[in-house]
């Protein structure tokens, strides 16, 4: 009995179609807000949440483990101290879904990319959205820590509008983001 139970439950989901197919075109991610933000080796500001909904071919939610959705940046972009993964599973309460947020640990890999910092959203190996954010990071030689080569490179930048080193996003660099980055300066390094 539980085996003509079984293959009826196959032939079931075969003829609907609908057994957790993948499918990337039901798959998205959407910026639900967009502002500047501080990422650092030690931790910064909240980034930007990102929402993203997984469905299969048949409209229905698809529920994978957080570690299956993450951001990634291309080369000479951002510099992640470790994976930026999903907040939680898209299982129970509210199947499908789930969001991207709080603090990235890391810096940046180029000073040319700090108005425009490009990042992929991957979900289950597919990439559903790809976003250019708003980031400027005391770690500006991209090495995983605040060090006196970063001052340098901040120092270069005091007294312009450069986006790269105006840590509380007021369109200038002055002595209020010295003092965010010296806050940051010696010990803000990547540790798991």
């Amino acid at each position: 009995m539980r085996v003509l139970t079984a293959i009826a439950l196959l032939v079931g989901l075969a003829a609907t179609g609908t057994a957790q197919e993948i499918d990337p075109i039901n798959m998205h991610a959407f910026l639900l807000d967009d502002h500047p933000f501080t990422i650092a080796p030690c931790g910064g500001d909240p980034m930007p949440v990102l929402d993203i909904i997984l469905e299969d071919s048949g409209n229905n939610p698809i529920e994978v483990i957080a570690s299956d959705i993450w951001l990634d940046s291309p080369p000479s972009m951002l510099d992640f101290c470790w994976a930026v993964i999903a907040d939680s599973s898209t299982f129970r309460p509210d199947p499908g879904h789930t969001t991207i947020s709080g603090e990235i640990h890391g810096g940046l890999q180029s000073l040319s990319i700090c108005a425009a910092a490009q990042v992929d959203v991957i979900a289950i190996g597919y990439v559903i959205g790809r976003f250019d954010l708003q980031v400027n990071s005391p770690d500006l030689n991209g090495d995983r820590e605040v060090t006196v080569a970063d001052f340098g490179l901040f120092a270069g930048r005091f007294q312009t509008s450069d986006p790269c080193a105006d840590y509380n996003e007021d369109g200038f660099v002055s002595v209020a983001d010295f003092g965010l980055f010296a806050g940051w300066f010696g010990d803000c390094v990547c540790v798991p």
